[in-house]
C-alpha cells in the first residue's frame, strides 16, 4: 500500500494491491499529502489488505475513505424525506417514516450529531425504552424506520455500516400486554345493515353527500382501507368478470376481489362526478397529509353517534376478514384479500385468530 499523485491529478491517491495481484488506485479526496497520510491511516487500509479479501471489500474501502462523515442526522433526514417523495409511493409510508425518524433525533437530541457517528447503543436505548408503553408493532415499525434511513445513507456512502442492523426489539423489557396483539373490533352483519340505513346526510360539509353510505360498503365488501377506497377510480371495476382490481396505496400491492352484486348496483348508479375517480373530492383529502387524519375522525364519530364506541374504518376489514374465515378461507387466502405481504399481521383482523382454515402447504 502507498500514496501517489499524478501531475495531471487534483488529489492523493491510495494503491492497494488485491489478492489477484492487482494494483488498485483509490481517491482519498485529499489535496495534501499529510491529509491523505490522516485519512489513510484512520480507514486502516494496511489491515484490510492484509486480509487477502480486498477485492470483495473494495467497495467498503471507496466508502470509508469517500465517506461524507460532516453529514448531520438532520441533513440526513431532509435528504431521505426528498428521495421518498420519488422513491415511495405511498404517502402514508413516507409520512409515518419521516414523523418516526424526526421523533428519534428529536427525543434523543441528535440532530446535529453526524450520522457515521450514531452508535448501535444509541438505537437500542430508544427502541427498547421502558419508559414508554410502546407495543411489540411500534417497536418493530420504529426499528425498520431507521433501518431504511441507515440503508438509504449506505448507498448514499454517508456511512460504511448500518449499526442498526445490530439492534433488535428486546422482548425482555416489554410486558405481556405489549406483545400481544389486539384484535380490531368486528361487525356484524345486522349491525353493517343498520349504519347504511341509518348513515346518509351525516356528512360533514367537507365530504360529498353519499360517501359515508358508498365507502362502508365498499370497504366491508371488497375490505379496502379507506384511503384505497378514496382512490378508487372507474377502470378497477370489471363487470364483465365481476372483480375489482385495486393497487395499494400502503404496500403497492395488487389486489382482485371478487365484485359483490350490491357493489355492482352501487358503481353502476353513481354520477361520474370525474372521469377517473369515484370520489374526486376525498381522494384530494386522502393524498393530502395534513388533512388526511380527519377522514378517519369522521368515521370514528359515525360509528359512535350510531352507537359503536370505539369501531373505526378499519373494522370493515376486520368484518370482511372474518367472514371469510367463517367461510373456510385459509389464513393465505385472507392475507391476499386485505393486500398483506405475510399473515402475522393478517390474525388480529379476524375475531377468532384460530378460526381461519390453516394451510394445506407444508
Amino acid at each position: 500500500m502507498r500514496l501517489s499523485k499524478r501531475e495531471s491529478e487534483e488529489h492523493w491517491h491510495v494503491e492497494v494491491t488485491t489478492e489477484a495481484g492487482c494494483v488498485k488506485r483509490l481517491s482519498t479526496f485529499c489535496k495534501t499529502k499529510v491529509e491523505a497520510e490522516e485519512v489513510v491511516k484512520a480507514s486502516k487500509i494496511k489491515d484490510i489488505e492484509r486480509s487477502a479479501k480486498i477485492h470483495r471489500l473494495t467497495a467498503d474501502v471507496v466508502t470509508l475513505i469517500t465517506a461524507n462523515k460532516s453529514i448531520t442526522m438532520r441533513d440526513a433526514l431532509a435528504e431521505w424525506i426528498e428521495w421518498m417523495k420519488v422513491g415511495v409511493r405511498s404517502p402514508r409510508t413516507r409520512d409515518n417514516n419521516a414523523t418516526t425518524i424526526s421523533l428519534w433525533i428529536r427525543q434523543t437530541g441528535i440532530e446535529e450529531k453526524t450520522i457515521g457517528t450514531v452508535t448501535t447503543d444509541e438505537i437500542h436505548a430508544w427502541i427498547n425504552d421502558t419508559n414508554r408503553p410502546d407495543k411489540l408493532g411500534t417497536r418493530t415499525m420504529k426499528l425498520a424506520a431507521i433501518r431504511n434511513l441507515m440503508r438509504f445513507c449506505g448507498v448514499k456512502r454517508y456511512i460504511l455500516s448500518d449499526p442498526s442492523q445490530l439492534v433488535s426489539v428486546d422482548y425482555r423489557v416489554i410486558s405481556h400486554e405489549q406483545r400481544e396483539t389486539k384484535h380490531k373490533l368486528v361487525f356484524e352483519d345486522d349491525e353493517i345493515d343498520f349504519i347504511l340505513a341509518n348513515c346518509e346526510g351525516l356528512e360533514p360539509d367537507s365530504m360529498s353527500d353519499g360517501f359515508f353510505h358508498a365507502s362502508i360498503m365498499l370497504g366491508r365488501d371488497l375490505a379496502l382501507r379507506l384511503g384505497d377506497v378514496c382512490n378508487l377510480e372507474w377502470s378497477c371495476f370489471d363487470f364483465e368478470k365481476g372483480t375489482v382490481t385495486v393497487w395499494t396505496d400502503k404496500a403497492n400491492t395488487r389486489v382482485v376481489i371478487p365484485m359483490t352484486d350490491r357493489v355492482a348496483r352501487l358503481v353502476r348508479s353513481m354520477e361520474r362526478t370525474d372521469k377517473r375517480f369515484l370520489f374526486p373530492a376525498e381522494q384530494l383529502v386522502a393524498n393530502d397529509p395534513k388533512r388526511r387524519p380527519i377522514m378517519s375522525v369522521y368515521f370514528g364519530r359515525l360509528f359512535k353517534s350510531l352507537g359503536f364506541e370505539g369501531y373505526s374504518y378499519h373494522s370493515l376489514r376486520a368484518t370482511m376478514a372474518t367472514t371469510m374465515a367463517a367461510k373456510g378461507a385459509t389464513i393465505e387466502e385472507i392475507a391476499k384479500a386485505l393486500g398483506h405481504n405475510g399473515t402475522s399481521s393478517t390474525k388480529s383482523y379476524i375475531r377468532k385468530s384460530g378460526s381461519a382454515k390453516p394451510s394445506l402447504a407444508k
